[in-house]
């Protein structure tokens, strides 16, 4: 289905556009995440983190900033699955909360009881561990940070760089690697010996030519949210585009994710609430 085959009778605070595809009950469910009038407190994805509210998902609505527990939402959706080595992989990937960039960059030491709950939700065990992704949030921006340990490279990937933000940018990417070393010292992160590696904070710094949002545009969350979920696919990351799409895409990727628990109960009221605003617009017309 086309956006344009969105009913002009529904009243939607986001409103898809000719050109933008979908399938299914994907139609249906935009007009229910982004339903006017609907409660913006009901949970359409239930986290331990934070509660995936459709508060939250009003957040993506264009020219809105994206917060923080949007990106929450996005590395819990990535981490499922990934507690281990898969075959055929070099290594597993992490894919960390925003909430790990504000303790590293606040300097709060990190009890062992927030490590196993950081292992049990998002990362499991360190056992060949090859890439970590944090997004991190400064001066009202966010941006994100991936650390590569099979080449010992940590990337800066930003799409509003500023040369005079640069410093304190890099400073926050060095409190995070200096939690990162701590938390990889620990044994309880393993299930086989830990063998010594080169401390994150002395890898090389790496700079990838990305794609820049628009001034105004507000884009800089969305752009992070798009790189994680991206993350498992090679493709060049300069020819990333990030549009109204990708906002309404990434909250039908976690509203429809096979983890969410309320999935099914989700699509069920989306079609509910369809037939209802189909049947009251035919009523009174």
């Amino acid at each position: 289905m086309d956006g344009e085959e969105m009913p002009l009778c529904l009243d939607l605070n986001f409103r898809p556009a000719k050109g933008m595809m979908f399938i299914g009950a994907e139609l249906a469910m935009v007009a229910y995440i982004f339903g006017s009038g609907l409660d913006p407190n009901e949970i359409l994805v239930p986290n331990d983190h934070c509660e995936g509210t459709r508060k939250i998902f009003l957040t993506l609505v264009p020219g809105s900033k994206v917060i923080g527990d949007v990106l929450t939402l996005v590395a819990s959706m990535m981490s499922k699955g990934t507690h281990g080595p898969v075959p055929g992989k070099l290594g597993i990937k992490w894919w960390l909360p925003p909430t790990f960039a504000q303790i590293a960059m606040h300097h709060t030491n990190i009890s062992a009881g927030t490590i196993d709950y950081i292992r049990s939700t998002y990362t499991g065990f360190a056992d060949n561990l090859l890439m970590i992704y944090v997004p991190i949030h400064i001066d009202d921006h966010w941006f994100l940070m991936v650390v590569d340990r099979f080449y010992e490279k940590v990337s800066y990937m930003d799409s509003l760089k500023c040369e005079n933000l640069l410093p304190s940018r890099m400073d926050a990417m060095e409190a995070v690697a200096k939690l990162l070393d701590n938390i990889l010292s620990k044994e309880s992160l393993y299930k086989l010996p830990n063998a010594k590696t080169k401390s994150i904070t002395l890898y090389d710094f790496d700079e990838p030519k990305v794609p820049q949002q628009k001034m105004d545009s507000n884009d800089c969350g969305v752009f992070v949210a798009q790189w994680m979920i991206l993350s498992n696919l090679w493709k060049p990351l300069e020819n990333q585009v990030v549009n109204d799409y990708t906002r309404m895409r990434i909250a039908l990727d976690l509203v429809m994710q096979g983890c969410n628990p309320l999935v099914e109960e989700m699509k069920k009221l989306a079609i509910t609430n369809w037939d209802s605003k189909m049947t009251n617009a035919v009523l009174h017309s």
